[in-house]
């Protein structure tokens, strides 16, 4: 059997800019809604400032022909990704109970660990061109 992806490393920098440009779809059509509290976005938060593993990510790679666009369709870490992109925008702070330091304060408050939190490496499994119906059955069984 010939396996179906391509593992990447991307960093956070890289997420973000995708997402400005249109290229990153956190939310296709298959994916549940956002769902987690502060308090667990928190957390995750504190897990990149302290170096430590995330569990992959998966996305769907699509090549748009006639815009000659490349898409990336978030099959599984949605949470995640949004978590990091609602924190770099200042919309919640990390937790006292999960940071000493850093509790109490928004990602623009946070001067010596900025260029850690956008230099963090998120390990990506990349479905390249996958059709809806294997996409979904991934997707079951990572939820599952």
């Amino acid at each position: 059997m010939q396996q179906q992806f391509d593992t990447l490393l991307v960093t956070v920098k890289e997420l973000v800019e995708w997402n400005k440009t249109g290229e990153l779809v956190l939310q296709p059509k298959f994916q549940r809604r956002d769902v987690w509290s502060d308090k667990a976005r928190s957390y995750l938060i504190d897990t990149i400032i302290r170096g430590k593993p995330i569990p992959k990510l998966y996305m769907r790679i699509v090549s748009n022909p006639r815009s000659k666009r490349i898409v990336r369709e978030v099959v599984d870490g949605q949470q995640r990704l949004k978590s990091v992109l609602l924190f770099l925008g200042d919309n919640f702070k990390i937790s006292r109970t999960h940071n000493d330091d850093y509790g109490g304060k928004y990602f623009s408050e946070m001067d010596d660990v900025r260029d850690d939190i956008i230099g963090y490496k998120f390990s990506i499994d990349a479905l390249e061109e996958m059709p809806d119906e294997e996409v979904h059955d991934i997707f079951a069984r990572l939820n599952t």
